[in-house]
């Protein structure tokens, strides 16, 4: 089998702060703007689908935008809901309307 080398998680200042920013429009919503929380709870027993819409996302790589959305998630969830969740996935809002992600 084939063993595929990847890049660390991005961290640092930017990652940290997208974090700290997350978790505060997690724990305390607004009622317009971004970033847009989706949580999707699955079905008949499926797992938790995440989708969080932000431009602030811009460059930043997918893997690592999932790493932020799971360790924010982490923070304020029980264990049993974190490990019911089978998708974290950060997308712009261009992304997510041509991914046809229902958001709004």
């Amino acid at each position: 089998m084939p063993l595929k080398r990847m890049p660390p998680p991005s961290t640092g200042p930017a990652a940290e702060e997208l974090a700290r920013r997350l978790a505060e429009e997690w724990q305390q919503p607004k009622e317009a703007g971004q970033p847009i929380i989706v949580v999707r709870p699955g079905r008949r027993g499926g797992g938790t689908q995440i989708v969080v819409v932000w431009d602030d996302w811009g460059d930043l790589p997918q893997q690592d935008r999932s790493e932020i959305i799971m360790d924010v998630f982490e923070q304020i969830h029980s264990d049993e809901e974190i490990l019911d969740v089978i998708m974290a996935m950060g997308l712009t809002v261009r992304e997510a309307d041509r991914m046809e992600i229902p958001y709004k």
